[in-house]
């Protein structure tokens, strides 16, 4: 077979540029860390690499979501101890205004005080979160939630209450889970105006309703005649509320539990993704160290040899 002179040097300047794509192709992969430069390189991987990546971006929102969810989740808990430990407060106080043997004016002093934890409740339901909604309206996060509004006695929710709600009774939501959603709140209206007595059933008197009727019974200013057996009827109300709140804090505290395990296993698929994506992209340094020596290697051989062919020439011979 002939070969020509030209064939000869483009034979050898392809091989030579062949070498040195190789090379700089491994000189990018050591600079960036990738094996992959581009998706032609390994269009399977760069697929699988792309829609992991995907997923992997999704679970960070998701678990942006369960951080949020669970710091709305913590706040709604301190505010509902806070209005439980006023609660046992309360009844405490109410059981010993209850003593046949305490004067009139012993009660009164009771029932002063007993204002101020009235005060101090609504306060509690009309917090506001960090970002200055309030926590207990709904969705209605910018309208305060509760205003007192009744004057007069025998407060319950049929006839005149003594305080009003202005929320809704919607629940604010978060999307933590591809399929998962929870709630990050309670409604004023089903912890405050709706409590459910150990049967299940309402009472007909809000938290707020069965604190002032304990203080019109015990305030002897407040010009309120109490009805026969008005006192055990408050005092009961005072324990079904307290029970009742108890019992939503226990709800609040269950969906806290679940976050937190429900933000283990998105930090668990986290790191899946992370060793996913690490297989599919990352270099291995030993290797490609190894090749780029050896195809130093194999572009010098190639510089040198088409050196030494590219000056043979039969005139050198006679």
């Amino acid at each position: 077979m002939r070969v020509s002179t030209s064939q000869m040097f483009y034979a050898g300047t392809s091989n030579m540029l062949d070498n040195q794509s190789a090379l700089y192709k491994t000189q990018n992969q050591l600079a960036t860390g990738r094996k992959n430069m581009t998706p032609r390189d390994n269009p399977v991987d760069a697929s699988l690499a792309l829609m992991t990546t995907q997923a992997k971006g999704m679970n960070a929102n998701f678990m942006k979501n369960q951080a949020e969810a669970s710091d709305r989740l913590a706040y709604v808990d301190t505010q509902l101890g806070a209005a439980s430990d006023m609660l046992q407060d309360v009844i405490a106080r109410s059981i010993q205004g209850g003593n046949s043997i305490y004067s009139s004016e012993q009660k009164q002093a009771i029932a002063e005080e007993l204002k101020r934890r009235f005060d101090g409740l609504v306060d509690i339901a009309n917090t506001k979160d960090g970002s200055g909604e309030y926590v207990f309206a709904g969705n209605r996060t910018q309208v305060q939630p509760f205003s007192v509004s009744g004057s007069g006695g025998n407060y319950d929710l049929a006839g005149t209450p003594r305080v009003s709600y202005n929320g809704d009774d919607g629940q604010r939501e978060l999307q933590v889970g591809p399929a998962q959603t929870v709630s990050t709140g309670q409604s004023g209206q089903s912890v405050f105006m709706r409590v459910m007595g150990a049967d299940g059933n309402l009472n007909g008197r809000s938290v707020f309703d069965a604190l002032q009727n304990m203080i019109d019974v015990l305030d002897s200013s407040s010009g309120v005649t109490p009805a026969a057996g008005a006192y055990d009827q408050a005092l009961a109300d005072l324990q079904a509320s307290l029970d009742h709140v108890s019992r939503t804090r226990a709800t609040v505290g269950a969906e806290m539990n679940q976050m937190d395990m429900l933000t283990n296993a998105s930090s668990d698929q986290a790191i899946q993704y992370d060793t996913r994506l690490s297989r599919l992209e990352s270099l291995d340094y030993a290797e490609a160290i190894s090749r780029l020596s050896q195809q130093q290697m194999q572009l010098q051989a190639a510089q040198q040899s088409f050196l030494k062919v590219s000056e043979l020439r039969l005139f050198n011979l006679l």
